[in-house]
């Protein structure tokens, strides 16, 4: 899909090193009413993620690093980025 533009509304991309495990309809990720992401930021939907993208709205996006170096790189990277635990303690 090069040169098309890709847009995701409600969606979690789940990173996982190694085999992909076998997921019922109850253990699949979501970010629409999903509140746990709110109340547990640093919780991870897929206990077999290393990382994990939620697009909620097509307006934001939480990316969630278990290796928190490779999140403060992405940082460095994306300046205008937040660690929303940051955000829950204000």
């Amino acid at each position: 899909m090069v040169g098309k533009d890709i847009q995701v509304v409600w969606g979690v991309f789940c990173g996982v090193s190694g085999e992909v495990p076998n997921l019922s309809n109850e253990e699949v990720p979501y970010a629409d009413g999903n509140g746990e992401l709110w109340t547990k930021p640093e919780s991870f939907q897929l206990a077999a993620s290393e990382i994990e993208v939620v697009c909620f709205d097509s307006d934001i996006t939480l990316i969630k690093f278990r290796d928190e170096k490779l999140g403060y790189r992405f940082l460095e990277v994306f300046p205008d980025g937040q660690i929303l635990r940051n955000l829950l303690d204000a």
